[in-house]
């Protein structure tokens, strides 16, 4: 049937010059050559554009072909999402990469879309929990229990084994200094734009100055250390009114102090540390105590009740979206992580000092300070960031290891490691934890029966 007289040729007739007899819905020349037959629009007046910026993004509709009889319906060729942007947790730029089809038609009325609703700010809430929980296996509430057990026979350990952990701690004390974390002190727990407490500020500068000290003026640093570490005891209000963070960075603070002056050499530096051990004790417990209260009500309630925590912040106020679920989980761990690790190091610091000083031999884990579970799979620790984390959590969430499974442990309960698992699998932490344990000869005939995994060093 013959189109109107002022509908013009197809746009395949125009191009090749050939004449177009104008039928619908396909010309003959397009129909015998089975090519896709489409005729420009006709004139129309431009309605006023209101919204400039959002032209891009609208989603538009074709161009509605009619026959002299009937209408048909117009139809959606090409649906564009055009939903809620998404946010990014540390920068607030929206993204919006829409990309527009070049073949699209003109259309003959352009329309602005109904913007999408807004996703409920409870059902989004909802979506960002339900997705970190699976991965909050270290905020369940066995997680937090103290284990205690009776001396075993085999619990005697050459003088060698305890030694080997006093000069492994006092390296990671350097190795803080030199690249910002240890095994027991995060990457990313102190990393921008999270703050970076005072107490530790001091610790770190005086930890350099003191690996770099010198026999001139030895003594001005053993005063300035004496003098920051009463003054830093002094000052503490008392625990109730203290975060998670906070009990955790006076306890790392004291715990360096600790270290620095308790394996020094010098008799009147290990007396002025031994007089603050029962400070450390009792702040290690009260560290214990107020994580694992806030992380039960992390369980229950998502609600995390620190002011300092970007993450906790975004998640209270409902900026983060289900992306972000991996950085909250990652921020939450590393949080828990460095509790559980700070406390086993404080525990097995006191434990190795005492044994040393009683000339018993006896393993650090004979005192009552107890044992705690810990991630000890290798990897985990030293992710550089939460992308990282996340690709080798998955792989241990194919591996049906997604609970932490045989690598988040009781310090204790280790002989399963030894027996499946290789040495290089198994977090630097951990395998000094593993010296004192099982004794340091026990460590190295499993790093060396196990080297093909990779190879490793226990000793220090």
């Amino acid at each position: 049937m013959a189109r109107p007289s002022k509908q013009k040729a197809c746009l395949a007739c125009t191009s090749s010059k050939r004449r177009c007899d104008k039928g619908t819905p396909s010309c003959t020349r397009c129909e015998d050559r089975d090519i896709d037959c489409r005729y420009p629009p006709s004139k129309r007046r431009r309605r006023e554009q209101q919204h400039p910026m959002l032209d891009a993004a609208a989603s538009v509709e074709p161009a509605v072909i009619t026959t002299s009889s009937t209408a048909a319906p117009a139809t959606d060729l090409f649906a564009l999402d055009a939903g809620p942007l998404s946010f990014n947790l540390w920068n607030t730029t929206p993204w919006t990469d829409i990309p527009l089809l070049p073949s699209a038609p003109i259309p003959q009325e352009q329309r602005y879309p109904t913007p999408a609703p807004m996703q409920n700010p409870l059902s989004r809430r909802r979506d960002i929990i339900e997705a970190v929980t699976r991965s909050t296996w270290f905020l369940s509430p066995s997680s937090w229990t103290i284990s205690h057990r009776h001396p075993q026979v085999n619990d005697v350990y050459p003088t060698r084994a305890l030694t080997n952990f006093t000069r492994a701690m006092q390296s990671w004390i350097l190795r803080w200094v030199t690249d910002g974390h240890n095994p027991f002190i995060h990457r990313g727990i102190y990393a921008s734009p999270n703050p970076f407490p005072p107490l530790l500020q001091d610790a770190l500068a005086l930890a350099s100055l003191y690996h770099h000290s010198t026999p001139q003026n030895e003594s001005l640093v053993i005063r300035i250390l004496d003098e920051k570490v009463s003054a830093m005891i002094t000052s503490q209000t008392p625990s109730g009114s203290l975060e998670t963070r906070d009990h955790l960075a006076r306890v790392q603070a004291l715990l360096i102090y600790t270290v620095l002056r308790l394996f020094d050499g010098s008799v009147r530096h290990r007396a002025a540390a031994e007089s603050h051990i029962p400070t450390l004790v009792l702040w290690s417990s009260q560290l214990w105590e107020t994580a694992s209260h806030e992380a039960q009500s992390l369980r229950a309630t998502f609600t995390p009740a620190s002011t300092q925590c970007p993450v906790a912040v975004a998640l209270a106020s409902g900026v983060l979206v289900p992306e972000d679920a991996d950085l909250a989980a990652w921020y939450l761990w590393i949080v828990s992580e460095s509790v559980r690790r700070t406390w086993l190091a404080v525990t097995c610091t006191v434990d190795v000092y005492l044994a040393l000083k009683g000339g018993d031999r006896v393993a650090a884990w004979q005192n009552p300070g107890g044992g705690v579970k810990f991630t000890a799979r290798a990897g985990l620790w030293d992710a550089p960031s939460p992308a990282r984390w996340s690709a080798l959590y998955r792989k241990l969430e194919e591996s049906d290891d997604s609970d932490g499974g045989a690598y988040f442990l009781q310090s204790f309960d280790s002989d399963k490691l030894f027996v499946n698992a290789a040495a290089a699998d198994v977090d630097e932490f951990a395998r000094l934890l593993y010296t004192v344990v099982w004794g340091l000869d026990r460590v190295e005939g499993w790093a060396l029966r196990t080297s093909a995994s990779g190879e490793v060093c226990p000793t220090y």
